[in-house]
């Protein structure tokens, strides 16, 4: 008997280091890119200079992505319409621990693009509760080079660190050669910022990049056959006959308007020689009858 005992304890701290390990995990398991978000009808960043902010307003809304994607317009519309609608992306999904309790968070950066070049970013941090994500906090970034999301991440010591497109070196309306680096910390129930925001070069190529739609494979897209191309070899060659008929009748074209302004010029002179001698013998007219 006293032999089992010892077994018996090992047998349930390796069950407890498993459950522990399955519920720290488990918010991995949650397939956010096929997932139910809560939502509120989008308006663009207003401060330019600080366009980043907490979303402190109840959602009444609700989205579904699927595969990473949601449009929103309705089944009824054209094609035009749709491909011109509103449309939502999960971008990236980063896990850490944020409230201290050992078991990670998840933050999940969306992209809203208005169907058009505008488009700005939302961040939702997730904590699992009985199975299911809770969401505990919404942030809406600025529009790209306008305070953009660049990247998020999850410090060691419970920090959300989220990088901005700094404003004041923009580049166009899309881009910026700098960021803005801001730690927040989940404190009673709200993420508040801690420490003073850091400034870094940025390369215009890392971003931040839109559209991306990583979880959208060409191969849904495009079924079938691969369509036949529209520029072949005879029409290259059509179309090379028609540009040379056409350098040569503007070639005929000019040397016809040079031929007709010498004839206008042969033709002015002619009438002046006819007014000068018309008028030298007036003269010799009225000179006679004197």
């Amino acid at each position: 008997m006293n032999n089992i005992r010892p077994v018996l304890l090992l047998i349930l701290g390796l069950a407890g280091c498993t459950a522990s390990a399955q519920t720290e995990t488990a918010i991995r398991q949650i397939d956010f890119d096929n997932f139910s978000y809560v939502w509120s009808d989008p308006k663009p960043p207003e401060d330019v200079n600080l366009p980043w902010h907490w979303l402190s307003s109840t959602p009444d809304q609700h989205f579904r992505a699927l595969h990473g994607i949601h449009h929103f317009y309705l089944s009824n519309r054209d094609n035009y319409v749709r491909e011109h609608s509103p449309i939502i992306s999960v971008e990236s999904i980063t896990y850490g621990d944020l409230d201290g309790d050992r078991i990670e968070e998840a933050v999940v950066a969306l992209n809203y693009s208005t169907g058009g070049t505008q488009n700005w970013d939302y961040l939702y941090v997730y904590k699992l509760e009985r199975g299911e994500a809770r969401l505990l906090a919404r942030m809406e970034t600025g529009s790209r080079g306008y305070g953009g999301l660049v990247r998020t991440f999850v410090q060691e010591d419970q920090l959300l660190v989220v990088d901005f497109a700094d404003p004041e070196r923009h580049v166009g309306d899309c881009c910026s050669e700098g960021y803005i680096r801001v730690r927040y910390r989940w404190q009673e129930g709200v993420f508040t910022a801690e420490g003073t925001p850091e400034r870094g070069n940025l390369e215009l190529n890392e971003g931040p990049p839109r559209p991306k739609f990583r979880d959208y494979p060409v191969k849904r897209i495009y079924r079938g056959h691969p369509a036949k191309p529209t520029i072949t070899k005879d029409f290259r060659m059509y179309r090379t006959m028609i540009r040379r008929r056409a350098m040569r009748l503007w070639n005929s074209l000019d040397t016809t308007r040079s031929l007709v302004g010498g004839a206008e010029q042969i033709a002015m002179g002619l009438s002046l020689l006819i007014l000068l001698v018309a008028r030298s013998m007036t003269d010799s007219a009225w000179l006679g009858s004197r």
